[in-house]
């Protein structure tokens, strides 16, 4: 299977991409090397992804409406929280540490605290 990036956000030091395979890839934003594969445990196309550099932290959700909230430093990469608040597809994401605010089709906003 091919992988096609379907989501990106671009921080300070990291780009981090989604994928059709449900994965994200984080690349050095000076270097353009790749850092880190990390699996996002949606089992879905990723279709939104948002970094918080500050926390080293990405959350990021497809067509399911479940976002998944992970660790992207270098050594880890573990999922720390999984938010299903939602029933339709997540179309937008800000972070507002410790506050993650999503919304979906549908016009929910949910206000998680991670």
């Amino acid at each position: 299977r091919r992988i096609r990036f379907t989501a990106f956000h671009a921080g300070e030091t990291l780009l981090v991409f989604g994928a059709n395979t449900g994965s994200l890839l984080a690349f050095d934003a000076r270097s353009y090397f790749l850092r880190r594969i990390v699996g996002s445990d949606l089992g879905e196309e990723i279709g939104i992804v948002r970094l918080n550099e500050e926390k080293s932290l990405v959350a990021c959700a497809g067509g399911s409406g479940t976002i998944a909230v992970m660790e992207v430093r270098p050594t880890r990469g573990e999922n720390v929280l999984k938010i299903t608040e939602h029933k339709s597809p997540v179309t937008a994401l800000m972070w507002e540490y410790p506050f993650l605010y999503s919304g979906d089709e549908d016009g929910v906003v949910v206000q998680s605290n991670i």
